[in-house]
């Protein structure tokens, strides 16, 4: 298994101790997003032409004020700036 996965895995079986349910959103580093995606794409076997926006239904959103290797879970819709 990936990297990035594994970590994401790990806090977010910790954040399901924690709450009930899953988080609706994951926000991390823009590296790590684009790395978790990929990742993502592979274990599932999909092509690298395939849009992948997600992890395990977990919508993930990269935040340039996340420090790599910060993640975030969360249920409320992340504010970004436009």
């Amino acid at each position: 298994m990936a990297v990035i996965a594994r970590k994401v895995d790990a806090l977010l079986e910790r954040y399901r101790n924690d709450h009930p349910g899953k988080p609706l959103y994951i926000i991390m580093s823009t590296d790590d997003a684009d790395h978790l995606l990929a990742e993502a794409k592979e274990l599932a076997g999909l092509s690298d032409g395939h849009i992948t926006t997600s992890y395990k239904d977990i919508k993930v959103v990269s935040s340039l004020n996340v420090k790599d290797g910060e993640f975030y879970f969360t249920n409320d819709l992340p504010e970004t700036g436009s």
